[in-house]
């Protein structure tokens, strides 16, 4: 809800209200007015990401993979003149620390934050080693304190993502080592591993989200097949298929939506970057979104409170969805185009209000900024 004051007879809106406690300029979030005696809302204040400044970068900036626990947003591995170990974690006041590294030197992996009813974990998996594929898992807990799980299928270019949003299970799905997989490895909380049913599809480079019941896994390819093929798996690990993705393609851009109500799945490549933007609820309904208005693939994408973040890939550009998939303004842009790497800071179960994404030599940072309505 907008307000609007005159300024030289003329009526104009309110960017942001601020009123004097103390002696001191507080933003107001809503503002009431009276009319016959009754208070009516006159002003609301939302949020929007805005780019903040630069954080401090990673030395790494290729080939790592990124996840999320509570506190912190940390990013790993990768490639740069070798295979590397470098983990790196940032907290919500942007401030890096250095945890353990990863146990193996690696490149070309996938991670996903896991958080049970009885546990928090950013979970590293797989990826390519010097002469081949690893199946070695780390995970990091909310004191950064790493531990070494039971190995999964060896893999490079899989997909991750956690079972719903209470989190049961986080799978890794399909990627490949000497030819396209199929294979399918689940964790519980207690890191006790189980092999679902496989993909119906063996394919790489296929993209994993959550919504509230799910982990979907959509996309990828196998040779020179691209797939639209997209595969759920709920907190029994039972595989159920969805509806298709109207475009076959790999490297798409997937997240949740912060209340878990979508994942979602924005671009991709299919010999070409796509603007197509896909979701997900909890009854495996597709919805189609309002096309990104840049083609991308092989860019970040990270949840904020309310929001989605799509940034990076073949392009600079950044463009936001929020939790009803409206696509909602923003005019920043990322520092360069290429791959790019995205993890949040969680404040809370759903919530979190500093988003990073990594993307070169850059650490953009992204925070919920109150805005009118």
């Amino acid at each position: 809800m907008s307000m609007y004051i005159g300024v030289n007879n003329v009526a104009r809106k309110a960017e942001k209200v601020y009123v004097g406690v103390n002696g001191v300029a507080r933003q107001a979030l809503k503002v009431y007015v009276g009319v016959n005696g009754v208070a009516r809302l006159a002003y609301t204040a939302s949020t929007k990401p805005v780019k903040q400044s630069n954080a401090t970068a990673l030395s790494v900036t290729n080939y790592m993979a990124s996840s999320s626990v509570t506190g912190y947003a940390i990013f790993g591995g990768g490639y740069s003149g070798g295979y590397k170990t470098d983990v790196k974690a940032y907290n919500a006041s942007l401030t890096q620390s250095t945890p353990t590294a990863l146990s193996v030197a690696r490149s070309d992996f996938a991670a996903a934050k896991f958080r049970s009813n009885y546990t928090d974990h950013a979970v590293f998996g797989g990826g390519e080693i010097s002469g081949g594929t690893t199946g070695t898992v780390d995970a990091y807990n909310a004191s950064l304190t790493r531990t070494t799980p039971t190995a999964m299928h060896n893999a490079k270019n899989f997909g991750a993502a956690q079972v719903g949003s209470s989190g049961t299970y986080v799978l890794f799905a399909g990627g490949t080592a000497s030819s396209a997989l199929t294979t399918v490895t689940a964790y519980n909380y207690s890191f006790t591993k189980s092999t679902p049913t496989a993909l119906s599809t063996a394919r790489q480079q296929l993209s994993g989200a959550n919504n509230s019941k799910y982990a979907i896994f959509a996309g990828g390819y196998a040779g020179s097949t691209y797939y639209s093929v997209v595969e759920a798996y709920n907190s029994s690990l039972t595989k159920s298929t969805a509806t298709s993705l109207s475009t076959a393609r790999r490297q798409i851009c997937a997240a949740k939506t912060s209340n878990g109500t979508y994942a979602v799945f924005a671009g991709g490549y299919t010999g070409s970057a796509s603007k197509v933007v896909e979701a997900y609820n909890s009854s495996l309904t597709k919805t189609t979104a309002t096309a990104l208005s840049t083609a991308r693939y092989n860019g970040a994408a990270v949840p904020l409170t309310g929001f989605i973040i799509f940034g990076g890939g073949n392009t600079t550009s950044v463009e936001v969805y929020n939790n009803s998939l409206t696509k909602t303004s923003i005019t920043s842009t990322l520092s360069n185009s290429g791959a790019a790497f995205g993890a949040y800071v969680p404040s809370s179960y759903y919530n979190a209000d500093v988003g990073l994404i990594a993307n070169g030599s850059y650490m953009s940072v992204y925070k919920l900024d109150l805005t009118s309505d």
